[in-house]
């Protein structure tokens, strides 16, 4: 048996030996997944995880397709096969996280317990989609960039459902249609309207339009959230906010943009400790428009 441990922003990958094979299990990218993959790997990036095993790979043999939706094809498949340890990992990190970073949920009943919904808030951290996937007990198709989906670990993020996420270019067609495919299906899809981490002195960075889009064209509802805090092991603190869900109705995607833009706005004036506010400027949406 072979193990190598690399925890909290670090990988952990334990390939096991199959009894009937001489040589450790290899983890392959989703792309190429074959029979080839042995039974009994394990592995989980950061609480993203996927088991696979000759009993489940069978179910696999998907037709080769390029580009992001095959890829996203195969990884929502996978997921769904992966389900038990999903949750599993997921009943581990939530503990992990209350204690490492004493983590607060707020407003959780908000995400529905059954059908489509997109959840939408600030981006402050790599930790913050795991962040969200703790305070739900249903699956979450996070939308992530395309550069983890094309690194070393990206078969990692591939088997965890993620929709990868071009920042290079206006637009993103094949990400915005299975996110789509994903939320007509009646699945939940996080994602992060900023579209990157925000360092800045704003309090919030101007909006993409996917969230508000994807809630258009479904007539799923967005559930607004806010996370305030630092992700510092036992020093730190991190409090996540949910909002009530904004109905899209006839909405067009800049109006709900803006509804989304200021709920998450007032959700972190809630949850933000006041003398890091005052260090915060709020931009309003319009003028966010204007520069755009």
């Amino acid at each position: 048996m072979y193990f190598a441990s690399f925890l909290f922003g670090v990988t952990v990958i334990i390939p096991y030996k199959s009894p009937n094979d001489k040589m450790p299990a290899v983890i392959k990218s989703v792309t190429n997944v074959t029979d080839t993959v042995t039974d009994g790997t394990f592995a989980f990036f950061c609480g993203y995880g996927m088991i696979t095993s000759e009993s489940n790979i069978s179910h696999l043999k998907l037709r080769r397709r390029s580009g992001i939706i095959g890829f996203c094809e195969r990884a929502v498949t996978m997921k769904r096969q992966n389900m038990i340890m999903y949750r599993a990992l997921r009943l581990i990190f939530k503990p992990l996280f209350s204690v490492l970073y004493r983590c607060e949920i707020i407003g959780k009943e908000h995400i529905p317990a059954e059908g489509a919904a997109v959840i939408a808030g600030n981006h402050t951290h790599a930790l913050d989609p795991i962040l969200v996937d703790i305070c739900t007990k249903r699956v979450v198709c996070t939308l992530a960039k395309k550069a983890l989906h094309d690194g070393a670990f990206g078969f990692l993020f591939r088997a965890a459902g993620t929709i990868p996420v071009d920042l290079h270019i206006a637009h993103n067609p094949d990400a915005l249609k299975a996110a789509e495919e994903a939320l007509r299906s009646g699945q939940l899809v996080n994602v992060s309207p900023e579209a990157k981490r925000n360092y800045t002195d704003e309090l919030l960075l101007p909006f993409k339009f996917g969230a508000a889009v994807m809630s258009q064209r479904t007539g799923a509802p967005v559930v607004p959230y806010a996370i305030c805090g630092t992700y510092r092991p036992f020093r730190g603190k991190v409090t996540i906010r949910f909002g009530e869900p904004i109905l899209p109705d006839n909405r067009t995607p800049d109006e709900i943009n803006r509804v989304l833009y200021d709920r998450i706005a007032e959700l972190l004036g809630e949850i933000m400790p006041a003398d890091l506010r005052s260090k915060k400027r709020l931009t309003a949406y319009d003028a966010w428009r204007e520069r755009t």
